[in-house]
């Protein structure tokens, strides 16, 4: 599949295993899975390392210097060899049918990105809420304590095509 997964990762050692875990387990799989480590001082960057050892489309950047995450993903981006690129956060977990659902949409060429809803969930997988892609104005939850399964919709965003094609996942 000509995606490229990327995932900033700044001290989300809890959670990072299991999220990268989610798209090993995708019913289709990415090309490859960028992990951009944002000098995190848990083991998240050991943990990413394993990972890339366990699957060989997984490859790891370490930035020298924390740069914040919208710095991350543009290293992931500039780094992808893919024409489609997907952001997935670190503490989240992706459905199953997340690329296979989404990359027919994006084939279409009026969409220039894909979002998704998500399901809240606490640290020890208590669901607590479950939002639709658009939601009213206050009601999407950014505590990212909170962990989210996220399932793709398409959202038309002409100027995402700037630098490539992407979705959320």
């Amino acid at each position: 599949m000509n995606v490229t997964v990327i995932t900033a990762i700044y001290n989300t050692a809890l959670f990072l295993k299991e999220s990268v875990e989610s798209v090993a387990n995708q019913t289709v799989r990415p090309k490859e899975h960028l992990l951009i480590d944002d000098c995190s001082t848990d083991n998240s960057l050991e943990i990413a390392c394993e990972l890339a050892k366990k699957f060989s489309y997984i490859r790891v950047i370490a930035h020298k210097k924390n740069k914040g995450y919208p710095a991350a993903l543009n290293t992931g981006i500039q780094a992808s060899n893919t024409e489609f690129v997907g952001i997935m956060d670190s503490d989240d977990i992706a459905l199953p049918n997340g690329l296979e659902t989404v990359m027919p949409i994006m084939d279409d060429s009026k969409i220039g990105s894909a979002g998704g809803g998500c399901i809240i969930m606490t640290e020890q997988g208590e669901v607590t809420q479950q939002l639709k892609y658009c939601e009213p104005r206050g009601g999407r939850n950014r505590n990212h304590t909170n962990r989210r399964l996220s399932n793709a919709s398409p959202r038309n965003n002409p100027s995402s095509r700037k630098f490539n094609k992407y979705w959320l996942l």
